[in-house]
């Protein structure tokens, strides 16, 4: 079994004629490089140990995976130590979004607090771009003000993101991992759990809010959400709930349709539009009569 040649030598004359970002791009690269082998490596230890249980394994192939790893280990110490020195010094933007969110027990109100991490993210990004910063090479050095207004994150931040030699695709898997997920399906449950449509909003707006709340919990749909969208209606749209319950009980049975979020959502703007409708010709009507008899100002 051979062992790879290191990835981190590179002649000193195309070394000295390469640009300063080139470098800083190729580190990178043969960082990932040198995570994906050592990760390689440790599989096929794996593989080893299981078919060494099987049947005997020569121990040259153990010795040669270790020396493998021992190659990667090193190579990414040496890497990553390489591109703190290859870093230019860079103005960090003031106008950096602050990571936290809506389902976070203690807010900072002198900054927004985002809904998803996504939304955060998506934000960092684009300032980012705004200040020309490249994200692979300055998102370790930018994030940290998004964190510095927390102990817990920086304390996370140093434990999980710091002097890893991550891009900022697999940074932003890491923060998704951590600050996604239950996090915010429970922030999104509560929110679905307590809505009610205002007083003068449109039912159908309503119904969009509550689906495109459903969808954010990563839920599946179920009567339980049905009734809460119904529960959530009720207050002010009450003579349009009883349709909406009148129409499921005139449905074919054969159908099997239960009264869900995605059933409501079907038949609210169907039913509030014809009550649109019979309001306005009744209005129309009243105003008519009221002409024919003389009361009619306009």
């Amino acid at each position: 079994m051979e062992v790879d040649e290191p990835i981190t030598h590179v002649p000193e004359k195309e070394t000295a004629a390469m640009p300063s970002v080139d470098i800083m791009e190729t580190t990178a690269q043969a960082t990932r490089l040198a995570q994906e082998k050592l990760q390689e490596s440790v599989q096929e230890l794996t593989q080893l140990m299981i078919a060494n249980a099987k049947g005997k394994v020569p121990m040259k192939a153990f010795k040669d995976n270790e020396a493998k790893q021992n190659l990667w280990k090193t190579t990414l110490l040496n890497l990553n130590g390489l591109g703190p020195m290859l870093k230019k010094e860079i103005k960090v933007p003031t106008n950096l979004p602050v990571l936290q969110l809506v389902s976070d027990k203690e807010i900072n109100d002198r900054h927004p607090a985002f809904e998803m991490i996504d939304n955060f993210l998506e934000m960092f990004t684009i300032i980012m771009h705004q200040h020309h910063l490249d994200l692979n090479q300055h998102w370790e050095t930018c994030i940290i003000s998004s964190l510095q207004h927390s102990t817990t994150k920086c304390s996370w931040f140093k434990e999980n993101l710091m002097a890893k030699g991550l891009s900022w695709q697999q940074a932003q898997e890491t923060i998704k991992h951590q600050f996604g997920g239950a996090q915010t399906q429970s922030y999104y449950l509560e929110k679905l759990n307590s809505m009610e449509s205002d007083r003068h909003e449109n039912p159908v707006h309503f119904v969009e809010r509550f689906s495109t709340c459903l969808h954010r919990a990563q839920v599946e749909d179920s009567v339980a959400y049905g009734s809460m969208l119904i529960r959530g209606l009720t207050k002010h749209h009450r003579s349009l709930v009883k349709q909406i319950k009148a129409t499921h009980a005139a449905t074919d049975p054969t159908y099997n349709l239960s009264i869900n979020v995605a059933y409501v959502a079907r038949v609210v703007p169907l039913l509030y539009i014809e009550d649109f409708d019979n309001d306005r010709n009744n209005r129309a009507t009243r105003r008519a009569t009221r002409f024919n008899n003389g009361s009619d100002t306009n």
